[in-house]
């Protein structure tokens, strides 16, 4: 198998990195988190509406690519931030998420124990759409799910593999990561305790409470300390303070049809309402995000049952697997230009766009 991981983290690679640089300018709210990230290295005071680690992996992206002999980045001090190559900024997305494929693989086998089923689900995690757009574009979105996912690999591993309460802390600083890119990320945490409550009942055994302590404790206290350097560099607002401030924001200002691709929650599973990141006025370059938390979730079930109809007796369910993988690599393909933001014409875009609420 590692042959076959070796091809999808390449073909992870290959989609992420190609053309990275070719929407040359800030899109959607990259006009705000990697310009944070820029302001941490000057030491400017500013007020950000989520707590603050993607803003310091942008800070740790722009400072490395600057200390590239060819970028001819003379000071951090005085560039302006329109004036930075995107992939100073686009380049540690495209990592991470080209990562992401292989820890699903992980998290897939220590729940199964099935090479099929695992290299499904990491093929599918590469070719996935909106983790194709969230990897080449600096947004914040694939900070959590690398994060998220990987708390569960270590959570997984710990019950499932070695009992090393070093694996459960490793667990926890990833969850606290999670969080601390943006609040959605309690939402991992929530995976996390039903896993933890699932497996002592399929282990016939009572939840170790102690878990959950440690769990709890050590996500909270990297939570925390992530913290500290902002509140060193933005001093007008105490830790209480902050998220005080938070959370008024997002009551506050957060309103509904805020702009024009605002959707109800209830409809994200349906997928009625995809994000377009980034157009042109000729030719049409663009970007569409969905929920990408549940798109994970939803490809391991999928995997699953590709997998099982892969190596059944009946030729009709091996005939209806070999095909649906055939529609779904079509499918990828030819939404490819629209998730790579590749310039195309406009009767190429209409004919992609299928329902009048994807526009």
């Amino acid at each position: 198998p590692k042959y076959w991981l070796f091809l999808i983290f390449s073909i992870s690679l290959f989609l992420r990195f190609l053309g990275l640089n070719q929407i040359d300018n800030a899109v959607f709210d990259e006009i705000f988190y990697p310009q944070y990230g820029l302001m941490y290295l000057r030491g400017e005071e500013f007020f950000y509406a989520h707590p603050p680690l993607a803003n310091y992996l942008y800070s740790f992206a722009i400072g490395v690519y600057s200390l590239l002999p060819w970028t001819n980045i003379e000071s951090i001090q005085t560039i302006e931030f329109g004036a930075l190559n995107p992939i100073s900024y686009r380049w540690l997305n495209a990592l991470l998420g080209s990562l992401l494929p292989l820890i699903i693989y992980r998290i897939s086998f220590l729940i199964s124990k099935n090479i099929l089923f695992s290299l499904l689900c990491g093929f599918l995690i590469a070719i996935e759409g909106s983790l194709i757009v969230d990897s080449r574009i600096a947004l914040a979105n694939i900070f959590l799910l690398t994060f998220g996912f990987t708390a569960l690999y270590f959570l997984l591993r710990f019950y499932l593999i070695e009992k090393r309460t070093s694996s459960l802390i490793i667990a926890s600083v990833f969850m606290g990561m999670a969080i601390s890119v943006k609040w959605s990320g309690l939402g991992f945490l929530l995976v996390a305790f039903f896993l933890m409550g699932f497996i002592a009942l399929k282990q016939e055994r009572r939840p170790d409470i102690k878990h959950f302590i440690y769990l709890l404790f050590f996500s909270a206290l990297t939570y925390s300390l992530l913290f500290m350097p902002d509140l060193y560099l933005n001093e007008n607002y105490g830790f209480l303070d902050k998220h005080r401030q938070i959370l008024g924001y997002h009551q506050t200002m957060v309103t509904e049809n805020e702009h024009p691709y605002c959707s109800k929650w209830f409809t994200w599973p349906f997928m009625l309402r995809p994000v377009g990141y980034y157009f042109d006025s000729n030719l049409v370059n663009q970007s569409g995000g969905i929920i990408n938390y549940f798109s994970v979730f939803s490809f391991l079930a999928l995997a699953w049952y590709l997998s099982q109809f892969l190596v059944s007796d009946k030729p009709i369910n091996r005939i209806m697997s070999i095909c649906l993988m055939i529609v779904i690599t079509l499918s990828f393909l030819y939404w490819l230009p629209l998730h790579m933001g590749l310039s195309i014409p406009d009767y190429e875009f209409s004919r992609r766009m299928w329902f009048q609420g994807w526009i």
